[in-house]
């Protein structure tokens, strides 16, 4: 490994680590990351030079705790503006943020069933956005835009409209600068990556728009020759259900268990429409009309997940999404992993804190520009 690899490597652990801690001083950073007093002082001054991180103002506080004299480090939220779009078939949201991940602009509009006209008003309120804030859009540092359902980074192939649409040439024509286009799934998984520094794992969402799976090696995001790698939430798992709607596939998991459907079964059974948290508030106090099918639920996705790590071996395993807010959905999850297979034995399995659904979008330039590209 040449010295200007290791010396990015190094760079770009210091950054994962900001990233997570939100700020630290030198001192505890070179203590946390093992790296020298004097290697972190080089390195830091180097991103400092970058205007990748900065000097953090104290709160009054942590000065007197901490003492005048030790400053604080922290990701630099003036190094530019990132544009967020996130499209799926029933919303769109612009975001404007920083590389902090801080939001400085929201809004949220229907997605129009002519993709045409959807990215149209795409585009004007972006535009709307820049000029409000009086940004050129040319100096920006990109654009992130994550779509539900398939994509090969360039077309939303299925998923929002009824035929593939080349989303990077429409936006190319306007903006001249990065960007991005990802699987909504994929982009968390970028995202947990930027914050903890995840090597080796599989990511797994399970919320209102699908079930989706993505896999990271080696810290990298890995695609497949189809851009199906881990297509987790469209795996056959009854051949004699209903054809999904988005796969074509009869009984994938998603057309099984998807949050929709769970919805559904609460409404016949309770004669009245119910908001995802009551019925797992229900669940949680033992309500017997809805216990026995969330259970059900839990173990058909823990077989799911068997299945994908029986040929994807892969140490840890991150589960994110509302359900999984349940304390007791978590706990009946691990239940039946540990019922029907050695899980404990060979794997790490984590429930996240689910973020922001927009956060995802800005994590795509945020990886592209602070940090550092293999040779």
């Amino acid at each position: 490994m040449s010295l200007q690899r290791i010396k990015n490597n190094n760079k770009n652990t210091i950054l994962h680590y900001l990233y997570k801690v939100k700020g630290a001083s030198k001192k505890d950073i070179a203590k946390n990351l093992k790296l020298s007093q004097s290697l972190l002082t080089k390195l830091s001054t180097e991103l400092l030079n970058e205007k990748k991180i900065m000097y953090l103002e104290k709160k009054e506080e942590e000065i007197q705790r901490r003492g005048p004299k030790e400053l604080l480090l922290g990701i630099n939220p003036e190094y530019g503006y990132i544009i967020g779009v996130i499209i799926n078939h029933i919303e769109t949201t612009i975001i404007l943020a920083n590389p902090s991940f801080s939001v400085k602009e929201i809004y949220s509009f229907p997605t129009e069933k002519d993709w045409n006209l959807s990215l149209i008003k795409t585009k004007e309120n972006i535009d709307n956005i820049l000029k409000k804030n009086s940004l050129d859009k040319n100096n920006l540092l990109g654009i992130g835009i994550t779509l539900k359902g398939l994509t090969d980074g360039i077309s939303s192939l299925y998923g929002i409209w009824k035929e593939p649409v080349n989303i990077f040439d429409f936006f190319s024509k306007y903006y001249r600068v990065k960007i991005i286009i990802e699987n909504g799934i994929r982009a968390n998984a970028i995202l947990e990556k930027i914050l903890f520094d995840s090597n080796d794992f599989i990511f797994i969402k399970y919320f209102e728009a699908g079930i989706g799976g993505a896999l990271v090696k080696n810290s990298h995001l890995l695609y497949g020759e189809n851009n199906l790698m881990l297509d987790f939430g469209h795996m056959i798992m009854n051949p004699d259900l209903e054809k999904c709607s988005l796969c074509q596939k009869n009984g994938c998991l998603e057309s099984i268990i998807s949050i929709e459907k769970i919805k559904k079964y609460a409404q016949n059974l309770y004669g009245r429409k119910l908001e995802l948290y009551e019925i797992m508030q229900k669940f949680n106090a033992e309500d017997g009309k809805i216990e026995y099918f969330i259970k059900d639920i839990a173990k058909t996705f823990s077989i799911a997940l068997i299945n994908a790590l029986s040929i994807i071996d892969v140490k840890k395993v991150k589960l994110s999404g509302e359900i999984f807010k349940s304390l007791k959905f978590q706990n009946q999850t691990i239940f039946f992993l540990e019922k029907m297979s050695n899980f404990k034995e060979y794997r790490e399995l984590e429930f996240l804190i689910e973020e922001e659904n927009f956060i995802p979008a800005i994590a795509l330039i945020v990886e592209n520009f602070m940090f550092y590209k293999e040779d």
